[in-house]
């Protein structure tokens, strides 16, 4: 949030101008959210937001995510004058302005929640879940909860859990208090669509616990997540719980666990992370060679990963390739301030020097007349 606030002391010619609308529900937001932690009279930050809002519709009249948003404000608030206002503006705007978000990474709900909602068969329902998908592709959950609000009656019960956990976790709002739930199958549903039901709801709830801090029942969901696996179910669904679990086990010393978990992540927007897990699990399993593959796959991605190009060095020099071990250091320290991660310190630190050759074995050229 502190970054966000940085970009909005920026003139405003420096902002993107093609998203002004988007950026300005972001400073909202921020607004909102700051009030939130230090308001000192009751609904202090209700009231400010509902007149920044006001103050925003003059300079974006037909930005109807703004409407609906203040529309869906009003029908919490109880204040009937604003609620038939607001839903008057939103339903002579629908047919006239196309809502558009702009191309962004993979959003923190989709991590968490890939499941998609869909009311093909209410008109209304169906432009409040765009609206909906644009506050949580920008990360406004509290705005997100407020619409969701709105349609939620039009959920059953598995996709209401869902959602609300999903929001919960994501506002950090998923306190002591919040009951996690489980599900029978729903007879009416086919069988892979029922284990990808209970999948999910096994999934956030793992979610769930990591939040609250209690990673052995996160651990213990996710590993069942990896067995559901078994049954045919989509593991692109699951990312963030296999990763998280990867981790976890290669972190515990269960090497062998971490690459077959590492090794079952799908998806273009993980590949980087899940190649470095893979090659740290490799390299402690002292399988070198494939280890400095799966690194070398880290390096193709526009990201300058010092770790990835720190373990690198560390198996060229383990394996007396000196001057190939020379080359991935430059890379490594390429910025001398930036400090690598704890194990790869380690890592470094049981080298011994005495066991490393001076000798550089600098690759000899011949030009031929």
């Amino acid at each position: 949030m502190e970054t966000a606030n940085q970009y909005y002391t920026q003139p405003r010619d420096k902002q993107f101008e093609l998203a002004l609308h988007l950026t300005e529900l972001i400073k909202l937001y921020i607004k909102y959210v700051e009030t939130l932690e230090t308001e000192s009279t009751f609904n202090q930050a209700m009231e400010n937001l509902i007149v920044n809002l006001g103050d925003a519709l003059l300079d974006f009249p037909k930005d109807i995510c703004y409407w609906v948003l203040l529309h869906c404000i009003f029908k919490y608030c109880g204040y009937l004058p604003g609620i038939h206002y607001t839903r008057w503006k939103y339903e002579h705007l629908k047919d006239e302005v196309e809502i558009r978000m702009p191309q962004t990474p993979i959003n923190r709900y989709k991590l968490l929640n890939s499941y998609e909602l869909n009311f093909k068969n209410s008109p209304k329902d169906s432009l409040f879940l765009k609206v909906f998908k644009v506050f949580i592709n920008l990360g406004l959950y509290k705005f997100a909860e407020f619409v969701f609000k709105e349609f939620e009656k039009s959920c059953n019960p598995f996709e209401q859990y869902l959602t609300q956990t999903t929001l919960k976790i994501l506002s950090n709002d998923a306190l002591i208090h919040y009951q996690r739930k489980s599900f029978s199958p729903n007879k009416s549903k086919g069988h892979m669509e029922q284990q990808l039901e209970k999948a999910l709801i096994t999934s956030i709830n793992g979610h769930l616990d990591y939040n609250r801090g209690d990673l052995e029942s996160a651990m213990k969901s996710y590993d069942r997540v990896l067995m559901m696996s078994n049954s045919g179910i989509p593991l692109l669904h699951f990312s963030l719980a296999l990763l998280r679990y990867g981790f976890y086990n290669l972190n515990m010393g269960n090497y062998k666990l971490a690459a077959d978990i590492f090794n079952k992540c799908e998806g273009k927007h993980i590949k980087l992370i899940t190649k470095f897990g893979l090659g740290k699990a490799l390299f402690k399993m002292k399988r070198l060679e494939e280890a400095e593959r799966e690194l070398a796959i880290c390096t193709t991605f526009k990201v300058h990963v010092p770790d990835i190009w720190g373990y690198l060095a560390v198996i060229n020099l383990l394996q007396k390739r000196n001057f190939k071990a020379l080359e991935f250091w430059k890379y490594a320290k390429i910025n001398p301030n930036v400090e690598f991660g704890k194990d790869l310190q380690e890592e470094l630190a049981n080298i011994n020097i005495y066991d490393v050759e001076l000798y550089v074995d600098k690759p000899v050229f011949s030009f031929r007349s």
